[in-house]
């Protein structure tokens, strides 16, 4: 179909240029009959030539002694043979119809020397006529609107019926009794699969959607064809959007943390790039296929680091109440301004400011910070260290803290220095031990007569 409408289109080119060379030709041939000289004159010109033996008597010939009045005189005399040719074309075209012949003189005709050239100017200036009136009868006919080409018609309704039309109409079926829906879609050349989907907006009997177990009765219409578009409309547009480029996670195992302890040396970030890609829409605005184009990275992804511990966990047995295995958190200092009761869960050491604080037991640092990041609120710098078997101490209202939270500490290992941070009334360190979240009295861990 589309090599028919391609011939046709060349057709209808290669027949304009050739109008147009046509017209070329003749407006040539128009314009040498209208300045070519005739015979005569080519004659008259030939005897002429040379040299003028001959001169003429001034005041017979009417030549004037001014030379100034003689080139005026020349030049109206140019002037109104041009005006007289134009005149002369014009009324020939106006009295074409009528057949009538319109002889136009002038003084400079009359008084020409040659008995025939005002004839031999009228021949001209009619043949200038009517090669100037065939050419405007061949700009009409050209111009004319073309007659109606019923194979061209007949092209042009084929190809508007494949743009608007249907190649196939919906079909519905009427369910009858004892239809299946496998039955139903055997004899319509369907899998069930095939006629389900065909049915998603099926809703009689309380159905949402057709499946292969629903409940058909009969009457029931369902769609068994589609209707498909002669032409189906294609949209193309290239389009770019933003995404998130996920982060990488690194991890490393390390011998100073216990084992299952995890701690995170650098967070992650996500990075962005600029996706462009070519896409192509139904005309309904569904996206039918993607074709990516580029890809550029705009922020690259920061990749979280963690270090994962390795060191195993000694049992904690050896730390239960009464073995001793507990020692004293701020050597040295004996004087306690507040033992473990009623509200109070621990005891107070005094001592000065910045004063070392050490590790009771070994064990993992859990928590460590102000308040909340340490042991709670009221507890300002704090730490809580996990022993294994559900111990744990605490060390509150320090000046510093020289631990974070997922290190390993040892039994003596300096951890913070005495101040007065939280609620706090003077320097001290509040100290607890705990086992599985319940409090245990410190001086039934270490020897209350020994300290004051």
């Amino acid at each position: 179909m589309s090599n028919d409408v391609n011939k046709l289109k060349q057709r209808l080119e290669i027949r304009k240029y050739l109008v147009f060379a046509g017209m070329f030709l003749l407006f040539l041939g128009a314009m040498w009959l209208i300045f070519a000289p005739s015979e005569e004159e080519k004659k008259k010109e030939e005897k002429n030539a040379g040299f003028n033996t001959e001169l003429p008597d001034p005041r017979e010939a009417g030549i004037e002694g001014d030379k100034i009045a003689a080139y005026e005189q020349a030049d109206i005399k140019r002037k109104q043979a041009e005006k007289m040719r134009t005149l002369g074309d014009f009324s020939g075209v106006a009295d074409e119809n009528s057949g009538a012949v319109v002889t136009l003189s002038s003084d400079a005709d009359t008084k020409d020397g040659s008995p025939g050239a005002s004839d031999r100017r009228n021949e001209a200036r009619s043949s200038s006529v009517s090669a100037y009136n065939d050419i405007n009868r061949t700009l009409g006919n050209f111009y004319e609107s073309p007659q109606e080409d019923p194979e061209k018609e007949a092209l042009k309704a084929e190809v508007e019926q494949l743009l608007s039309g249907v190649q196939q109409a919906e079909k519905s079926y009427t369910v009858q009794s004892g239809d299946t829906i496998w039955s139903i879609a055997q004899k319509n050349g369907l899998t069930v699969k095939e006629l389900c989907e065909m049915n998603t907006g099926f809703s009689a009997n309380g159905e949402n959607g057709l499946t292969q177990n629903s409940k058909i009765l009969p009457g029931d219409a369902l769609t068994v064809v589609r209707e498909e578009e002669t032409l189906e409309v294609r949209i193309t547009k290239v389009e770019s959007w933003e995404e998130e480029i996920a982060y990488t996670t690194e991890t490393t195992k390390s011998n100073e943390l216990n084992s299952g302890t995890k701690r995170v040396t650098q967070t992650g970030e996500n990075g962005i790039r600029t996706v462009t890609a070519q896409r192509v829409y139904d005309a309904n605005g569904n996206q039918l296929s993607q074709q990516i184009l580029s890809t550029v990275v705009t922020k690259e992804p920061v990749t979280e680091k963690v270090t994962v511990g390795t060191k195993k966990v000694s049992s904690g047995a050896s730390y239960i109440t009464g073995s001793g295995r507990f020692i004293w958190p701020v050597p040295g200092y004996r004087n306690c301004s507040r033992w473990y009761g009623g509200s109070h869960k621990g005891v107070d050491i005094c001592a000065a400011a910045g004063t070392p604080i050490y590790a009771s037991a070994g064990g993992t640092v859990t928590k460590a910070g102000y308040n909340r990041a340490g042991a709670g609120t009221g507890y300002g710098n704090s730490i809580i260290i996990s022993h294994g078997n559900g111990y744990t101490t605490l060390y509150a209202h320090c000046l510093s803290l020289v631990v974070h939270a997922g290190q390993s500490v040892k039994q003596g290992q300096l951890i913070g220095y005495v101040g007065s941070t939280g609620r706090s009334s003077g320097n001290h360190c509040h100290f607890e031990i705990r086992r599985n979240g319940s409090y245990i009295a410190p001086q039934n861990v270490f020897n209350r007569s020994k300290y004051r």
